[in-house]
């Protein structure tokens, strides 16, 4: 048992604290970025025909839809620059669309609140002093509920999307400020779909990430 103490004792003032290392100065902060999201579907018909859609988030007319995130962001390293990159990120989006039904105006408001959480092994070389370059990679997973309601914010039907992608991303870090750009791709994905029959698959993706972080 003494000896255990006097291993236990060598190794826990020989192993470096986070005030110690350069780079673990820093393994806390808090993230705001906007993530680009569209949605990819295949709808097939009754006869067999098979028609490739691509829409935004909420599926209500082509293009991307721009989601807000916010959170934190941890970031523990070891000496030789290699650390995870973790955390929570809540996502947010609003869209809506107007329609005309008997001469009046109708509008379909739409909302997104969801959340993600990376887990990427991250590389941070300095190469100068308070200046590095980053380059990350590794699975995320994500929830996220699309809501659809009418115009007395009644809900009409939400939808759900949950799984994991991968990602991929690189960036800058200054002092304590890191921008980031990153790309995920699909890699497990459900879509719960109230509204549409069993013949449409859909999946969401988001092409490129921007994050502003800042590293207590």
């Amino acid at each position: 048992m003494k000896k255990f103490f006097i291993i236990a004792f060598i190794v826990l003032i020989t192993t470096p604290s986070f005030s110690q290392l350069e780079g673990r100065r820093r393994p806390f902060g808090i993230t705001a970025g906007l993530s680009i999201k569209n949605t990819q579907w295949t709808e097939m018909d009754y006869l067999g025909n098979i028609t490739q859609h691509k829409t935004n988030l909420f599926m209500l007319e082509k293009g991307n839809t721009s989601v807000f995130q916010f959170g934190f962001t941890i970031i523990p390293e070891f000496k030789s620059g290699v650390g995870i990159q973790t955390g929570i990120h809540f996502e947010f989006a609003h869209d809506q669309i107007i329609y005309y039904e008997n001469y009046f105006a109708e509008s379909i408001q739409s909302y997104f609140i969801g959340a993600q959480i990376p887990i990427n092994l991250q590389y941070r070389y300095e190469f100068q002093k308070g200046v590095s370059l980053l380059a990350y990679s590794g699975p995320s997973l994500h929830y996220g509920a699309i809501i659809y309601t009418d115009e007395d914010w009644n809900s009409e039907t939400t939808n759900h999307v949950f799984g994991c992608q991968w990602s991929f991303g690189g960036g800058i870090q200054i002092n304590g400020f890191q921008f980031r750009v990153t790309t995920n791709l699909p890699l497990l994905q459900f879509y719960v779909d109230e509204y549409f029959d069993e013949q449409l698959s859909v999946k969401v993706k988001n092409p490129v990430t921007f994050s502003l972080s800042y590293l207590f």
